[in-house]
């Protein structure tokens, strides 16, 4: 149990580490460009009752 202690920093590093890539390179996935491209003009877009 000593050496998970020791080693849990470390662990838990490359963990939340991975997790990033992951992310990243899912978010940059070229077949998910447009549900991007959706989600980024959501600003910009009218609400429902003509307003901006």
């Amino acid at each position: 149990m000593e050496s998970l202690a020791h080693h849990a920093p470390m662990i838990a590093l490359l963990f939340f580490f991975a997790a990033l890539i992951v992310i990243a390179v899912w978010t940059w996935l070229p077949h998910r460009k447009q549900t991007l491209q959706a989600l980024a003009e959501i600003p910009l877009n009218e609400d429902q009752d003509g307003r901006k």
